[in-house]
């Protein structure tokens, strides 16, 4: 007997975006008007790598990872009708395993970024640089292992690292306990790396002197952020040191 007539599957619906990701605020939502296939492993990697900047200084915050799910959203947006649920899935994945594996190694980092480049893709690579910056500057604040990672980023896609820098330094310029520190120590954008360190370093030494010899847990309470401020400031400044050419 001739087979069964088999049904026609119904056409797949389009995934449509959660309200939360309505609207998206970032360079890096410039992307090419249709996104193929073809170009699904790439998307993948450049959300690793935008998760990859959100772990360098500690957990993937909430306010971080609405950031990255909105900018896939947008990738998903410009695909077509019959490859949005593959992009959807494929971009879901990628978040999860970013996720877990939390904070990254630099070499896994350019690695990832030179694939990205590797492709030719213009658009799509300079939407992952901004991506970076976007997520690395998006609580206003420079932390320790932001800037080593948004460089190794930048490296590998071919980013010039003044970008890094620059992005840094208004960061930092924007922190207001870092601006009055400086201030107070009299640091400046002129003062040499020898100079700074030790103007730092005995400013550490002095604050960790005063606060063995009081006694008022208020008055050693602010010494002690006086002695971390400090200290987070002599670590981001060896961090651009060594990173930032």
């Amino acid at each position: 007997p001739p087979p069964r007539p088999q049904p026609t599957p119904p056409p797949q619906s389009r995934p449509k975006r959660p309200r939360k990701y309505a609207k998206f605020e970032g360079d890096s939502g410039d992307l090419p008007d249709k996104i193929a296939l073809n170009e699904i492993k790439l998307c993948c990697e450049i959300l690793t790598l935008g998760y990859a900047c959100a772990a360098s200084d500690g957990p993937v915050t909430t306010e971080e990872e609405d950031h990255l799910q909105a900018w896939a959203w947008c990738v998903i947006d410009n695909t077509s009708d019959k490859d949005a649920g593959a992009f959807r899935q494929a971009l879901n994945d990628a978040a999860n395993l970013a996720k877990n594996k939390g904070k990254q190694r630099l070499e896994s980092i350019i690695a990832v970024a030179e694939t990205i480049r590797g492709t030719g893709a213009k658009k799509l690579i300079q939407a992952a640089a901004e991506l970076c910056g976007e997520i690395v500057a998006h609580d206003g604040r420079l932390e320790p292992g932001e800037f080593a990672t948004l460089s190794a980023a930048f490296k590998g896609l071919g980013v010039r690292s003044t970008k890094a820098l620059k992005i840094a330094s208004t960061l930092l310029a924007s922190n207001i306990e870092v601006k009055k520190m400086l201030k107070d120590l009299k640091i400046t954008d002129s003062t040499t790396t020898e100079a700074r360190e030790l103007i730092l370093s005995v400013a550490w030494s002095r604050e960790n002197a005063r606060m063995q010899a009081v006694t008022n847990p208020d008055a050693r309470d602010k010494m002690r952020l006086r002695m971390a401020i400090i200290q987070k400031i002599r670590d981001l400044y060896r961090e651009m040191d060594k990173h930032g050419s």
